[in-house]
């Protein structure tokens, strides 16, 4: 196996265990503190919480992409219902990223991820969307997304 295969298999089990560990109860800090390896694959904290948001968009996009193409028709609910179950099996990086959802890194990569989820369920995404998601403090927004994909 290549020295750049084996890299990448460690990298992705740094990450698989850092998840685990949020997943089992851990602060985010706390999930990557101590994990062999975490700072020879990724550059320093931004970096990481950028490929666990990676991780994560790629996911909901192929969930999202699955209730719309399986669905019922309601796109709204089927893409609640896509981001639950995303949300449900990604339960340790869902905990990481709603922890850091503040962080500057992240910024960008979430507003792309709520245009996603708007665009695939049919709400306006336009600038007032947008700062909803993005711009309003944590709290707002996780009300926000608990009306939005609540089972309604």
């Amino acid at each position: 196996m290549s020295s750049t295969w084996e890299a990448l298999r460690e990298r992705n089990s740094v990450m698989k265990t850092i998840v685990e560990r949020a997943a089992e109860g851990a602060t985010a800090e706390a999930a990557w503190n101590g994990v062999a390896g975490v700072w020879d694959h990724f550059d320093d904290e931004s970096h990481l919480l950028r490929e666990l948001q990676q991780h994560w968009f790629h996911s909901l996009a192929a969930s999202v992409d699955n209730a719309l193409e399986c669905g019922e028709g309601n796109l709204l609910d089927d893409v609640r219902r896509a981001y639950s179950s995303a949300a449900q099996r990604h339960l340790g990086l869902r905990r990481i990223l709603d922890e850091y959802a503040e962080h500057p890194a992240l910024v960008p990569l979430v507003r792309r991820e709520h245009a996603l989820l708007a665009t695939a369920a049919g709400v306006d995404h336009s600038d007032e969307i947008t700062r909803v998601f993005v711009a309003v403090p944590q709290q707002r927004r996780k009300s926000f997304f608990a009306k939005l994909f609540s089972a309604a």
